[in-house]
């Protein structure tokens, strides 16, 4: 064994014995997380800590955030459920990002008023609107609850309101972060909520167990959440179900609203629908109250007499109830300054089998902010009286002002009206046009044949009908230097394409003219020659980008996202025909399976002008089945009628998918390209990754290297040109 050798195994062998405990907490780790969650909340001056902690105890906090600061318990059975620590730590790393993104998202301000607000006898923002009788007696009953400072029921009321909210509140934070960041943090988060749905129980277990309703009621409202389905293979039907189903509609938009005060308003809604289950915990909690007074009460009236009564006398009914009572209580002395820690215990073991956490209301809350319109938690009848108060003192001034808005000039009524009819005609033919779109993409792809590497692969063909607003700022947000060279492609490229009427070709290394109108450039490019005038070259493009997970190395997908963005946005600016597809594999869940996924961010007959945020979505995902996917692209170039069809393959490596690699990929693309060319389509494949000679072995002539991904765009945007001239 050579001694480069036995290093490697001792190497590893130290390696393995690091326990997790010793990677999760050390100081590098620690240092790393600290980096990566101030690179995600970054906010001038202020620098966001990280602490990682240790604690196998099943009642331990998960992870929490504070205003400077992020706790991560790394020893959470979520995290330990993963069986290697590669994997460990993108769990790990899903949990930094959902508490960066409610440093990002979440108003912790109005939380902590929301929850206080319950103790002050109101519901922030404003009470819930009942929907049906029960609901409007749900409402009064929470009203007289509050009112009268019931410490039960406002226990009660305020920790399942904060739990839901807090739910609602984690889905929307995780949708977020996951379309802002797609890399680690998607897959992080995406991790640890599937594992923690994974967990839950079902509806018959919790019955079984004989769990309180409302806690079978919160974990349902849960998985529903998270998933968007229920976690019932067991088939239950029954009142749970019927209440969940009630909820959805509040759940479903709650969760994807950008306003922050949705999700408060949605929880005081559930509480109504789900009022009969806190209602009888409330009850429950009453009784043992009683018990516990008459249990104080019941030796100081008649000491004597109980001592003298025989322990196995039967003769008063619910005797046995009684001692059993009696055996469960402390002493006599501190019967009755124990009562409040028995009603935490009934809390307590209630919410124990609820797996949404209550947020924590003491923790430090730096943000600030004004509190928003209508956040003032005003009973209906307290609303009347203030409005019947506020028209007395404004009835005055009314009149006054009469004269003045009498004839005020508006007279754009109906042209205003007609201009929003034609929007809302104009965004349901778009709609309509979007559909008939992808319903013809797929049904190409359906009936397509991909040949023999591809017999055994299911198509499917993605196209997103509404754009996300992460999509829109990604792309407000771009750069002014991308825009600026999308620009200068675009002017050199309509210089060619439509050449100046005195048949002058300009912008030329060398000729027997100068122009001096160019004297200003600095490659010299300033000779110009009189050739004859002909008919511009007709040209249809498609960009093809390799979305697999190696795609994330290096920022390549960032570089490829970027050609695809400034190449569609100067063909369209020229009226060249373009589309730009990503494509991936992914698979069923033993991996037997592979399915080709097939992006569409740009289309020929688009019509709603949204492409170009669409393409913002491209992101690294699993594999890449380069054969299906060219071929798939190149059926979209044959339906174009021009001359000039060009097909460009961005991509980091050669195919590696299911049965798809080596030499039967390599001869597969091989003669696909011959058959492209045969059919007038010019196939290229621009390499930014290590297997470049691979590359250029399978595309020869089509092969275009490049080294320096910033160059990307331009080295395409030439080639174009060069077959366009």
């Amino acid at each position: 064994m050579s001694e480069k050798g036995y290093d490697r195994l001792r190497i590893r062998e130290i390696k393995n014995k690091i326990s997790n405990r010793q990677v999760f907490t050390s100081k590098p780790f620690i240092r790393n997380m600290e980096k990566l969650a101030n690179s995600l909340v970054w906010k001038p001056g202020r620098k966001l800590r990280v602490s990682m902690g240790w604690n196998t105890s099943p009642s331990a906090a998960i992870a929490f955030t504070s205003g400077k600061s992020v706790y991560i318990n790394a020893a959470n059975p979520i995290t330990r459920s993963f069986p290697t620590k590669e994997l460990k730590t993108d769990s790990l790393v899903g949990f930094l990002g959902h508490e960066c993104g409610h440093q990002k998202y979440t108003a912790m301000y109005l939380r902590k008023l929301y929850g206080k607000g319950f103790e002050e006898g109101k519901i922030y923002p404003r009470p819930p609107v009942p929907g049906n009788e029960k609901e409007r007696e749900a409402l009064e009953e929470i009203r007289q609850f509050l009112q009268a400072g019931d410490k039960a029921a406002v226990s009660v009321i305020a920790d399942t309101a904060l739990r839901i909210n807090n739910t609602l509140e984690d889905i929307y934070v995780e949708m977020r972060m996951c379309d802002e960041y797609p890399g680690s943090i998607r897959r992080g988060i995406l991790m640890n909520a599937n594992r923690h749905i994974e967990k839950l129980p079902t509806v018959t277990q919790e019955i079984q167990r004989q769990d309180h309703g409302l806690a079978i009621i919160l974990n349902l409202i849960l998985g529903y959440a998270r998933a968007g389905e229920i976690n019932n293979w067991e088939g239950y039907d029954g009142e749970y179900l019927d209440c969940l189903y009630d909820c959805m509609e509040l759940i479903d938009d709650a969760v994807v609203d950008v306003d922050k005060v949705e999700r408060f308003r949605a929880a005081n809604q559930v509480i109504l629908k789900i009022w009969d289950y806190m209602k009888d915990l409330i009850q429950r909690i009453h009784e043992q109250e009683d018990k516990k007074k008459s249990a104080a009460n019941e030796p100081v009236n008649g000491e004597e007499s109980d001592r003298q009564e025989e322990p196995d006398s039967d003769d008063s009914s619910g005797s046995e109830d009684n001692s059993e009572s009696e055996a469960g209580s402390v002493s006599k002395a501190d019967a009755g300054c124990q009562n409040d820690g028995e009603e935490e215990d009934i809390l307590e073991s209630v919410f124990s089998n609820v797996a949404a956490p209550a947020p924590d209301l003491e923790e430090e809350c730096e943000e600030t902010g004004e509190t928003p319109e209508g956040w003032d938690g005003t009973w209906e009848d307290e609303e009347e009286h203030a409005d019947e108060e506020k028209k007395e003192d404004d009835q005055d001034d009314e009149n006054k002002e009469e004269s003045d808005v009498e004839g005020s000039g508006y007279f754009n009524a109906a042209e205003d009206m007609n201009r929003v009819l034609y929007d809302l005609a104009e965004e349901k033919f778009e709609q309509e046009q979007e559909k008939k779109l992808v319903s013809s993409i797929k049904n190409q792809a359906e009936h397509m044949d991909f040949g023999y590497a591809h017999a055994d692969c299911n198509i499917e063909v993605h196209r997103l009908a509404n754009v996300p607003v992460s999509c829109r700022q990604m792309y407000d947000s771009l750069s002014p230097d991308i825009l600026k060279t999308a620009k200068r492609l675009k002017e050199e490229m309509w210089e060619i394409i439509y050449p100046e009427k005195d048949g002058m070709e300009k912008n030329l290394s060398m000729g027997k003219k100068i122009d001096s109108s160019r004297l200003y450039r600095q490659d010299r490019k300033i000779f110009m020659s009189r050739r004859a005038y002909e008919e511009e070259r007709q040209a249809a493009i498609a960009v093809l980008i390799d979305e697999s997970l190696s795609m994330a190395y290096e920022d390549r997908i960032i570089f490829g996202r970027l050609t695809a963005l400034i190449l569609y946005d100067v063909c369209v600016n020229l009226g060249i025909p373009v589309i730009v597809y990503g494509h991936s594999t992914s698979y069923d869940g033993l991996y037997t399976t592979e399915t080709v996924d097939l992006y569409a961010y740009a289309e020929f007959d688009s019509v709603d002008g949204k492409d170009r945020y669409r393409i913002m979505d491209m992101s690294p995902r699993c594999s890449n089945r380069d054969g299906a996917a060219i071929r798939f692209v190149a059926e979209r170039l044959k339906t174009r009628p021009e001359e000039l069809k060009m097909l460009f393959l961005v991509s980091d490596g050669q195919p590696a998918a299911l049965n798809y690699s080596g030499d039967l990929a390599k001869e597969d693309l091989k003669a696909l390209k011959g058959d492209l060319k045969r059919q007038g389509i010019l196939l290229f494949a621009a390499a930014i990754g290590d297997d470049r000679e691979v590359i250029e072995d399978i595309y020869q002539d089509g092969f275009l290297n490049i080294s320096d991904l910033s160059r990307l765009p331009l080295s395409i945007t030439k080639k174009i040109l060069s077959y366009i001239r």
